[in-house]
């Protein structure tokens, strides 16, 4: 999977893809779940509107994924800014939210994604995917 006509990925690369791997998996499994109970109840439109934001994120992923043997450049940028707008998400989910009350968990979620932007910012990513 890492191996493509040119040549084995950098580490940058790959260790980005394998973020992205379970963050598109668990993302896919969680629409899922939150959409088929949303279905069920079918109480609001609102469910429907606060589904369309982790849906949207969790099929952009999907479609960088997709894409990232293609090495352009403008695929590596995409997902830096995916990254980026997923952790601002959080945030403010966690702003609004009156249930966060400062556990370690979530955190994880920020720092995937930004561990991911900061793998896909260094300089081996940048020349493989300038191709």
């Amino acid at each position: 999977m890492t191996a493509t006509k040119a040549g084995r990925w950098p580490l940058p690369v790959t260790a980005a893809y394998a973020g992205l791997t379970p963050q598109a998996a668990t993302g896919l499994i969680g629409v899922c779940l939150y959409g088929l109970s949303a279905a069920v109840t079918v109480t609001s439109l609102a469910i429907w509107a606060y589904l369309a934001v982790p849906a949207a994120i969790t099929g952009l992923t999907v479609w960088f994924m997709v894409r990232y043997t293609r090495r352009e450049r403008w695929v590596r940028w995409g997902a830096v800014a995916l990254q980026v707008a997923e952790a601002a998400v959080r945030l403010v989910v966690w702003s609004i939210d009156p249930g966060f009350d400062g556990d370690w968990r979530p955190a994880l979620s920020l720092l995937v994604p930004a561990a991911i932007a900061g793998l896909l910012l260094m300089p081996a990513a940048a020349r493989w995917f300038d191709r």
